[in-house]
């Protein structure tokens, strides 16, 4: 059963605009390989881990913090820290 609390965007954002979104001291965005993972925290104090793809290629001269991403993973499980959904996010990234 998903205990996503968490509307993740789907399509539409940007690693740039995430940054809005993000609270510094408990959630986590990074790029690893051709991916970007987030870690966010939801209402009760969990976080989740979404993966998300590019939509388009950094090498077209776009920075990829302004390339379009597109949702492709989202954790069925929450975690009590940014490392361990970050993890998920790691071995669920392809």
């Amino acid at each position: 059963m998903k205990k996503n609390l968490i509307d993740f965007p789907e399509n539409n954002i940007s690693i740039e605009s995430f940054y809005e979104t993000l609270r510094p001291c408990y959630d986590a965005i990074m790029q690893y390989k051709d991916r970007v993972l987030v870690a966010k925290m939801n209402w009760n104090g969990m976080l989740e881990g979404a993966v998300y793809g590019f939509v388009e290629d950094p090498e077209e001269g776009w920075s990829p913090i302004e390339c379009r991403l597109e949702l492709l993973k989202i954790s069925d499980k929450t975690y009590t820290d940014a490392g361990q959904a970050i993890e998920w996010c790691i071995k669920n990234a392809h």
